[in-house]
């Protein structure tokens, strides 16, 4: 009775095992490798939520005469950008104004759509949507999956991000590239590499562009990724594999 129970047994397993596609989950929930369901239903909502407001909003406001015309800062790009739209990259005079490569993303912008202020609105807005998922990964890896939806869902629906999407403004890539290197730098943390080192740096860089004094925030940011380089055990292996042997005793002195 004992074998036959046994055997029995044994066949329920062989036929449990055949019957469970490989990837699937199994009875005790463990998922699939990639991304989880619940983080990627959170990625489509923001992203529907952040379309649907700038969607609302560019249908409301893109005839009124306040956005189909420039003054002040938007004025000096919309005008800079169409020279360079028409060949004249470097100008007949030097170009003093808080973000040196805008009129150059303008002018590109209106070379390939002609001069059109829609366009600029809807590549900005695609990377204003972009900021709100940066938002979301940065709560999400810091805090958690709920914490990581309410940031992301707020950031769809605040209304300053929606409105400097729509200004002839260098605002939306610069909180872009901020955030893209905060992100990147919580990636350094978990598993600190010289790609993301350069790339956390390229970030600032691209934002620097638009906003000088973010560089302000290099300091600091150097000084951590120091600090978590000494703390990391993986770190010092990775980088001394890479050190030449006369290097040895500097990498044993940085321990």
């Amino acid at each position: 009775m004992a074998h036959a129970k046994s055997g029995k047994k044994h066949k329920k397993t062989k036929k449990s095992q055949r019957s469970a596609p490989s990837g699937s989950l199994t009875a005790r929930g463990k998922s699939s490798p990639g991304i989880p369901r619940d983080v990627l239903l959170a990625v489509l909502l923001i992203v529907a939520l952040a379309v649907i407001v700038r969607v609302a909003y560019m249908a409301e406001v893109h005839d009124h005469p306040l956005m189909t015309t420039t003054t002040g800062d938007p004025e000096v790009y919309d005008l800079r950008a169409l020279e360079i739209a028409r060949g004249q990259w470097l100008g007949d005079e030097v170009f003093f104004h808080s973000s040196p490569v805008y009129p150059y993303i303008l002018g590109v912008t209106y070379k390939l759509f002609g001069h059109s202020y829609a366009a600029v609105w809807v590549i900005q807005s695609l990377f204003g949507i972009g900021s709100c998922l940066l938002i979301f990964s940065i709560a999400l890896r810091l805090f958690g999956k709920r914490e990581g939806l309410v940031a992301g869902v707020i950031a769809a629906l605040y209304v300053p991000f929606v409105f400097f999407d729509f200004e002839i403004l260098m605002i939306t890539y610069v909180l872009f590239f901020t955030l893209l290197a905060i992100r990147l730098l919580i990636a350094y943390r978990d598993s600190p590499t010289a790609w993301l080192a350069l790339a956390s740096g390229a970030a600032v860089g691209a934002s620097a562009l638009g906003k000088p004094n973010v560089l302000l925030f290099v300091p600091a940011a150097l000084f951590w990724m120091w600090w978590v380089f000494r703390r990391t055990e993986r770190a010092k292996r990775a980088w001394g594999s890479r050190c030449a042997p006369d290097d040895d005793k500097q990498l044993r002195h940085l321990r």
